[in-house]
């Protein structure tokens, strides 16, 4: 049977850097490009340790699967560029 979940793992970022700050929000994506699907799931916070289990539509593969993370200031105002962790295999 596949495994159909993601787990995004996130440990505490210490202190507020420029342009980096510990009321950010993480966002994980997951994107199957077959079928034009995309998930957008709030992870947490930049100052938060998270370890966030997410499951995929039935309807994808694994072999297929993308998932991106990004982050945006708390007001949502600003995002950062997007990080590609998986990219199909």
């Amino acid at each position: 049977e596949e495994n159909r979940t993601v787990v995004f793992e996130h440990q505490e970022f210490p202190v507020n850097t420029i342009g980096r700050l510990l009321d950010d929000k993480i966002y994980g994506v997951l994107f199957y490009p077959p079928n034009h699907r995309c998930r957008v799931v709030e992870l947490g916070a930049r100052g938060e340790t998270f370890n966030m289990k997410v499951d995929f539509p039935e309807d994808a593969q694994a072999a297929g699967l993308v998932v991106y993370v990004f982050a945006t200031t708390a007001d949502g105002k600003d995002a950062s560029d997007s990080a590609c962790l998986r990219k199909p295999l």
